[in-house]
């Protein structure tokens, strides 16, 4: 992919011990998990792109719009890693990061995530079938399928980075992890939260905090509070980069 965004984002969750403990694996580890088709919340995954094999059933299968026996399991053998180009999603914090008590990790795009590829929301389907595959090779449409999406999910501006492996993992390097955002309605008092902020300063891992205004999504130094001064929250913002000098770069 020739054009791509410079970084892309994951959201997580931090509602329990276990998110806890996968976040933490982010940092602590360097790695993303990659799930199975199987794995994901989209039931009509690869559903706009629709593969058919000259196997038996194979009509029953196209008119019930369900991927027969081979490509399903085909299919499973596929790990992809979602993400998004927008860390100020509004449906993103209140969908994936525990209606923003959760977090955001923010990756380059140069390393370890350079193999990011967009996804097309469409409400049409495509059917392939064997015959007119190049050289019988399945592989290559199995793998272009994964990339369509119905519109309904267009908001979510997903990339995705899809290996047909059987390690479950993404790793990454230091020099490809950004930093991390933290929701806006995290608390002083929240046990993990705290737990998993002191274990990215340990890490050396950039944290910030999201701040949502009436027009967007601010990021600021995570010990920023707004103040009734006259000035506008972005000078306030900027002003506050300039004492930490800690700016992300990504915004």
């Amino acid at each position: 992919m020739l054009f791509k965004p410079k970084y892309v984002y994951k959201y997580r969750a931090l509602n329990s011990d276990t998110d806890l403990d996968h976040c933490e694996d982010v940092i602590l580890n360097q790695r993303l998990f990659m799930p199975t088709t199987a794995l994901l919340n989209d039931p009509m995954e690869s559903g706009s792109a629709y593969i058919s094999l000259a196997v038996m059933g194979a009509t029953i299968y196209q008119r019930m719009r369900v991927p027969s026996p081979p490509v399903e399991e085909a299919l499973e053998q596929f790990r992809i890693l979602s993400l998004t180009e927008k860390y100020d999603s509004p449906q993103m914090w209140a969908n994936y990061a525990g209606n923003y008590s959760g977090v955001c990790f923010a990756f380059s795009t140069h390393g370890a995530f350079k193999n990011v590829e967009p996804i097309i929301y469409t409400d049409k389907q495509f059917i392939v079938y064997e015959y007119e595959m190049e050289n019988q090779e399945i592989e290559p449409y199995l793998h272009d399928s994964l990339l369509f999406k119905k519109k309904d999910w267009s908001n979510e501006y997903e990339w995705r980075i899809i290996e047909k492996s059987e390690d479950c993992f993404l790793n990454f390097k230091k020099e490809d992890f950004a930093g991390v955002i933290i929701g806006s309605n995290v608390t002083t008092n929240d046990a993990r939260m705290n737990h998993f902020i002191e274990t990215c300063k340990r890490m050396d891992v950039h944290v910030w905090k999201a701040l949502p205004t009436y027009s967007s999504i601010c990021v600021t130094p995570l010990e920023f509070s707004p103040k009734l001064d006259g000035s506008t929250i972005e000078e306030q913002i900027e002003n506050a980069y300039q004492v930490s000098k800690d700016k992300p770069c990504f915004i």
